[in-house]
């Protein structure tokens, strides 16, 4: 399973900074495990490219920001936030990791999480509350393959045509919630 670090953010709000995690900066076989208070706002996380990236419940800080989310290459992303935590603004790759699986989970009511980039799966837990925004913007779009949405009081906002790139061939599977469609 390689290298798990914690994201303590003690040096900086800087991903690629080596004081700011518990076992050194994330490495391509390793797992990131993000929590805390401290917000990733800087650094180049795609110089360190991570199979799994995980973003514990008691995490309250931010990550990325508008028009600049966090750039990662993961294989899994795993995102279980309660409404204590800030807005999450994060753009999948895909480069090496070619078919990432993403997995959302959380109370996030008080606020959003944005995903965008290359999704080959993205499975909505049953406990998701909130909203999940497929693309961060015309720029950074959403391209999922395929979806399962299993929560019953979660949404998934993919309302913005220039915002979401369905993959030719994609499924979506709404067995509870609400998905909000544009006219993709």
């Amino acid at each position: 399973m390689g290298v798990t670090t914690t994201w303590t953010g003690s040096s900086s709000s800087a991903w690629d900074t080596v004081g700011n995690w518990t076992n050194g900066v994330p490495v391509a076989t390793g797992t990131a495990v993000i929590d805390g208070s401290v917000s990733i706002t800087g650094g180049t996380p795609t110089a360190e490219i991570v199979d799994r990236v995980y973003v514990a419940n008691s995490y309250t800080g931010a990550i990325g920001s508008t028009g600049t989310p966090l750039k990662l290459d993961v294989e899994q992303l795993s995102v279980d936030n309660t409404t204590s935590g800030s807005i999450h603004y994060i753009d999948l790759l895909g480069a090496t990791n070619t078919t990432p699986t993403v997995m959302v989970d959380g109370t996030k009511t008080g606020t959003a999480l944005y995903l965008s980039g290359d999704i080959n799966l993205l499975i909505v837990e049953s406990t998701f509350a909130g909203v999940l925004y497929l693309g961060n913007s015309a720029s950074d779009p959403a391209e999922p393959k395929d979806m399962v949405m299993l929560s019953t009081t979660g949404t998934v906002d993919a309302s913005t045509p220039a915002n979401v790139a369905w993959v030719a061939s994609s499924t979506i599977d709404v067995q509870a919630g609400t998905l909000n469609l544009g006219e993709n």
